[in-house]
């Protein structure tokens, strides 16, 4: 019924109560910020409306859950209505199933046929030609490297190749 800082809280409610406690917590303690000081204060009547409140809206949530069971119920035996087990079921099952394993076989041989397909063997020559245009374009720098050091600086093309380990073999692609 009265208003007290937190650290005449314990006194007033008769137990450690701290401003993280559940009370806060539970808007059972109601709290203002004054100034520098944090008042907090707790009204009985607070505290029955708040449980009020929340059995309150747990309840309609329960109707809500109830009449969506109800549906779902519903749904369920609908489904199962034309689903009866006969011969002319098993069949078209078992045609299903074989028809689904034709299918990946298909799929499995069109994946084959795939690797040689003009369009992609093309794609691969496109990219070797890139690849191979790469390649030459470095070795010429490589090449324009070593004869600039080898001008500028008096180095044999030899020991230019033995100190940056550039194999003897190496020529355009």
């Amino acid at each position: 019924r009265d208003f007290c800082l937190s650290r005449g809280l314990g006194d007033v409610y008769k137990r450690q109560v701290s401003t993280q406690s559940t009370g806060c917590n539970d808007n059972i303690i109601c709290s203002d910020k004054l100034g520098t000081s944090t008042i907090y204060w707790s009204f009985p009547s607070h505290a029955t409306q708040v449980k009020r409140t929340k059995l309150q809206r747990l309840k309609s949530s329960i109707e809500n859950f109830e009449v969506q069971k109800v549906q779902l119920e519903q749904e369920n035996a609908n489904c199962k209505l034309g689903k009866f087990v006969t011969e002319e079921r098993k069949e078209n099952l078992e045609t299903l199933q074989k028809l689904q394993q034709e299918k990946r076989a298909y799929e499995e041989e069109l994946r084959n046929f795939t690797e040689n397909d003009p369009e992609i063997l093309a794609l691969i020559e496109q990219d070797v030609k890139v690849a191979t245009e790469a390649t030459n374009r470095w070795t010429d720098n490589l090449f324009t490297l070593r004869s600039w050091a080898t001008q500028k600086y008096s180095i044999a093309p030899k020991d230019f190749d033995k100190q940056f380990q550039i194999p003897e073999e190496l020529d355009y692609v």
